[in-house]
């Protein structure tokens, strides 16, 4: 499988969030936070 690391070769799937702590994303849920977003390894937003 392809999918669930991210390690060369590998296809990868994770977004990227703009905040300096992951407790911050349900503190401020609702506001945008996301930085970017990888669908196999590549950068659709």
């Amino acid at each position: 499988d392809k999918i669930g690391s991210l390690e060369v070769g590998e296809l990868a799937n994770f977004s990227i969030f703009d905040c300096e702590d992951y407790r911050e994303l349900a503190y401020w849920f609702g506001v945008p936070q996301v930085h970017s977003v990888y669908v196999h390894g590549k950068r659709v937003f």
